[in-house]
């Protein structure tokens, strides 16, 4: 199990959290958000954790309580569209981006067996373009297409 890892990356010490993981085998989404802003803390500028933080305190007011691999692609793209809907293309993308590091971060720092849900194109999903703002993705046969 790649749960030692963690010790290299929260100062202090996490024993007690990893041990309600193992116990679990699962990790809540407050869990997660809180592995990562210790991360985040040791390893990044100020600046860079207040932007995580924007995302990060809207995500876990909404899923807080549920497991990490509970949340599926559709409640992604529902939390980022409601998120940022009145903004600039690039700030739709860079929290789609900052919700897929955090994702990528936990599954690989407490190698769960889940797939990113954030790689999952929304029209990939059956689901019909609904806005034409949206960012580009790449679905599994190659062809891009538009969120």
């Amino acid at each position: 199990m790649r749960l030692v890892h963690l010790r290299h990356i929260i100062p202090g010490n996490p024993k007690d959290l990893i041990k309600q993981i193992i116990r679990r085998w699962t990790i809540t989404t407050q869990e997660a958000i809180r592995l990562f802003n210790n991360y985040l803390q040791s390893n990044h500028k100020q600046r860079t954790i207040d932007s995580y933080d924007h995302l990060l305190i809207r995500f876990e007011r909404i899923y807080a309580e549920r497991a990490l691999d509970s949340i599926g692609p559709d409640e992604i793209y529902t939390f980022l569209e409601t998120l940022t809907q009145d903004l600039a293309k690039s700030t739709r993308r860079l929290r789609y981006a900052q919700l897929k590091a955090f994702y990528n971060f936990i599954i690989d720092r407490c190698s769960l067996n889940m797939k990113n849900p954030c790689n999952t194109p929304r029209h990939c999903l059956g689901n019909p373009i609904e806005h034409p703002r949206r960012f580009y993705a790449r679905c599994s046969n190659g062809k891009r297409w538009m969120k």
